[in-house]
């Protein structure tokens, strides 16, 4: 799983489209989160999914994860607005 403020990208055993809505549970290294996003890609069984509209306690629990496990968060900024 790699994950950014922006989305996450994971390999999945489910079926999901492009453009599609979903609810995400992460288990990250700061617990467990909940969240809206859209499907953006997807190459086999590896998604990638964008978030919509983080809370500032969502971005702030990904960004300590990160920094959690040693990986750098991109400070994306751009949320997908319908």
């Amino acid at each position: 799983m790699e994950i950014s403020e922006g989305g996450v990208s994971a390999y999945l055993r489910g079926e999901f489209e492009a453009g599609q809505q979903v609810e995400l549970e992460l288990d990250l290294p700061t617990g467990p989160l909940e969240l809206s996003a859209i499907v953006r890609n997807c190459l086999g069984h590896r998604y990638g999914f964008q978030f919509r509209e983080l809370l500032p306690e969502q971005c702030h629990k990904i960004q300590a994860s990160c920094k959690g496990v040693g990986r750098a968060c991109q400070r994306n900024r751009r949320h997908f607005r319908p």
